[in-house]
């Protein structure tokens, strides 16, 4: 009998991926494929117009429908108004650029706060608004 004790030893590509909060990214997208079978889609582009710069974590589409999608692997309660301004343009630039969706990823490790969820729905009359949580990306 043959007993092999199995290692790994990730790549300093993944290590520093996961360090730059690559996690929730990599989650979204595992996350689409299994829902809707996206195969293509795009992700980390900058976007600027006029004083807005902004990036975009994934940006795919389904047909003649586009969704913009923000991740966020963890963020400090005390730094919410920082990310309201951060989803604030991110959901301007997918009005913009007429998009149908715009999602919020995020693995917080807790329930996000009430005031930050009833913020983020009340932001477009445009756009189908969804949060994805740790529960959802991770499935648990």
């Amino acid at each position: 009998l043959v007993s092999r004790s199995f290692s790994y030893r990730p790549s300093r590509l993944l290590v520093e991926a996961l360090k730059s909060g690559e996690l929730t990214i990599l989650l979204t997208v595992l996350w689409l494929r299994e829902q809707f079978d996206i195969r293509q889609w795009q992700s980390e582009i900058v976007v600027s117009r006029g004083d807005l710069t902004t990036d975009l974590d994934i940006v795919y589409a389904s047909g003649d429908q586009i969704t913009i999608i923000e991740c966020k692997d963890n963020f400090k309660v005390t730094e919410i108004d920082a990310l309201k301004q951060q989803l604030s343009n991110g959901i301007r630039v997918a009005e913009d650029i007429g998009a149908e969706q715009y999602i919020f990823a995020t693995l917080y490790p807790q329930a996000l706060p009430e005031d930050l969820i009833e913020w983020f729905h009340n932001q477009s009359s445009t756009l189908t608004i969804k949060i994805l949580t740790r529960h959802d990306l991770l499935g648990t």
